[in-house]
């Protein structure tokens, strides 16, 4: 897996053909939990995947469509038409450079726009790929459900911040159609995971 701190003698080495580009929000998640949650969730899923197909993990996109929390005083949002836009440059982007494969892992629900924005971009972009030259785009949709994001959220800062919370025995999956990029550990007390893939 490459990131954004790996050099341009690592891309030319390893000559990465799929990107992956996690996308979050921030938004009010009630007085338990941070605003920055759905971006966490993306972005833990993004990296696993990335790790898995040895792809490009571009830095997660944090500011997105969340107008319906507009009045919350930590919400900070894009426009709809504005975000469908940054995700077609950078998928522009990325097509110029030669990748084939654009996978948006999408944590917010309230980025509607994606779903008719990958289909614009597969139409423009995938069209050239008869002759070699296009690229695929795939839409990741997660959602967890609000009664679990706690014990997710707490996971990943025992994770990152070892010893300031009792780890806790919480896991993530997905369905069997995943199987084929991601292994996940499955158990009955994790997070319900699902996953909406749209190519």
């Amino acid at each position: 897996m490459l990131t954004v701190y790996n050099n341009r003698i690592d891309f030319e080495r390893d000559n990465p053909t799929i990107a992956v580009l996690p996308i979050g929000a921030v938004e009010q998640h009630g007085s338990h939990l941070p605003v920055g949650m759905d971006m966490i969730i993306s972005s833990e899923f993004a990296s696993r995947l990335a790790e898995k197909l040895d792809a490009y993990l571009l830095p997660v996109l944090a500011v997105t469509s969340s107008i319906e929390h507009k009045k919350a005083l930590v919400t900070v949002y894009l426009k709809a038409t504005t975000l469908a836009l940054v995700v077609k440059d950078i998928a522009e982007s990325l097509h110029e450079a030669g990748f084939k494969k654009y996978i948006l892992i999408n944590g917010h629900g309230g980025n509607w726009i994606l779903k008719p924005t990958i289909r614009q971009l597969n139409r423009d972009l995938n069209d050239r790929h008869h002759s070699g030259m296009g690229m695929e785009t795939i839409l990741i949709h997660t959602t967890v459900g609000a009664d679990r994001q706690n014990e997710v959220f707490t996971h990943k800062q025992h994770v990152f911040m070892p010893g300031r919370k009792k780890p806790l025995s919480c896991r993530t999956c997905t369905p069997n159609m995943w199987a084929r990029f991601v292994s996940f550990p499955i158990r009955n007390s994790i997070p319900r995971i699902s996953w909406t893939i749209l190519t």
